[in-house]
């Protein structure tokens, strides 16, 4: 059996994340429409470290068994041991 990952937008922390986001975007946009020129440099360059943060979810769990893998990837695996024991 596998197990299906939802995406992280669909999950509260995403949810909370873009609430924030969109809030923070509005603000910038509405009261500093000159500053947000400026600071679009240093926004692009925190994005880099906020994305390795959020979508790098449980990176350092990685299975050791064959429980995420696909059911196809279990069979052309099988196959392939058939054929190099041949």
């Amino acid at each position: 059996m596998t197990k299906h990952k939802s995406a992280f937008f669909c999950s509260f922390k995403g949810m909370a994340t873009l609430v924030l986001l969109v809030m923070v975007g509005v603000w910038l946009f509405s009261e500093n429409q000159q500053s947000l020129a400026q600071l679009l440099p240093y926004m692009i360059l925190l994005l880099c470290p906020l994305m390795h943060i959020f979508m790098h979810n449980r990176h350092s769990q990685h299975r050791s068994s064959s429980e995420g893998k696909s059911e196809a990837y279990q069979k052309g695996l099988q196959e392939g041991k058939k054929q190099s024991e041949k």
